[in-house]
């Protein structure tokens, strides 16, 4: 391969990312939503000004990536929001639109993709590398391609490092439902021990403990809306197929050793914590700033 003359430090070098929309089934609808963004072009360019001295990645590059890790919720909410703009006004709402957050769940998703998406290409750099000297280590690497291959390597750790940067920060935001946060809930540690039962708890069913018995909560009971009848449209939707499942756990845990206890713990309110589960949850598994990070929350 050719790699014509490479200067190191390029202050003009630049880095090729392109994103994968994968097996997504909701990828065409996502697509006229970048098509309305303007933000259709699934390739992306690491600058080495942008990475290295202003230290931000790119606002379309994370636009991007919000729009196409959105679920459904998310994305029927967004699409009713861009929607409502009118075709005259959309030029000026783009500027505001493209640096938009769309929920602090999809902000976590987001930055795990593109963290994942920079440290693939990063390690198949490296990899390729190790295979080269390996197979041919008589032959000496040809300088212009190690140059190349270096500044490569530095845009795609630059741009991670400040993905997980921005992972860091907004881990720490107090809205995320940790278990840790459950257990520490005065109404729930009351609760829990009045039955006088003996139950092996999983996480999943103290979260959904958690939820009912915070039915009325300010935070909690308007996460899908304040129409009762479309809230109650949208349970039925996302539980339809496991509500045999929900059942069984609500007499595995709830019924009768907590239905008694608080009026809030009831099917209909279980039905609505496992919805708010399936829409606000994710499993953040990753390597942050040589921190090895694991938990399942809800981002609300």
């Amino acid at each position: 391969m050719g790699y014509g003359f490479c200067i190191e430090n390029n202050p003009d070098d630049y880095c090729r990312v392109k994103v994968n929309t994968g097996m997504d089934p909701l990828v065409d609808r996502k697509s006229k939503i970048l098509v309305k963004l303007d933000n259709i072009f699934l390739l992306h360019f690491l600058h080495s000004k942008e990475i290295l001295v202003e230290k931000k990645l790119s606002d379309k590059l994370l636009n991007m990536v919000r729009i196409l890790v959105m679920n459904e919720w998310e994305l029927i909410n967004y699409e009713k929001k861009i929607n409502a703009i009118e075709d005259d006004q959309l030029p000026e709402a783009r500027k505001t639109l493209i640096k938009e957050k769309i929920s602090l769940r999809n902000e976590v998703v987001m930055l795990t993709t593109l963290k994942h998406l920079l440290e693939t290409k990063e390690n198949k750099i490296v990899n390729s590398r190790r295979i080269n000297i390996k197979k041919y280590p008589k032959i000496k690497p040809n300088p212009m391609a190690t140059i190349y291959r270096e500044g490569q390597l530095k845009l795609l750790r630059g741009a991670r490092i400040l993905a997980e940067n921005m992972l860091k920060d907004i881990l720490n935001d107090d809205k995320i439902v940790r278990i840790e946060k459950i257990l520490n809930d005065e109404t729930l540690a009351e609760i829990l021990p009045k039955a006088n039962v003996e139950i092996e708890w999983d996480e999943e069913s103290l979260f959904m403990f958690y939820l009912m018995i915070n039915r009325n909560n300010t935070n909690f009971k308007n996460l899908l809306g304040e129409d009762k009848s479309v809230e109650q449209k949208i349970i039925e939707q996302y539980t339809s197929d496991g509500i045999d499942e929900l059942n069984e756990i609500f007499q595995q845990y709830f019924e009768p050793n907590y239905t008694q206890l608080n009026k809030n713990i009831c099917k209909e309110n279980l039905y609505w914590a496992a919805t708010i589960i399936d829409i606000y949850s994710f499993i953040v598994q990753c390597h942050i700033l040589n921190e090895d990070v694991q938990f399942f929350g809800l981002f609300i």
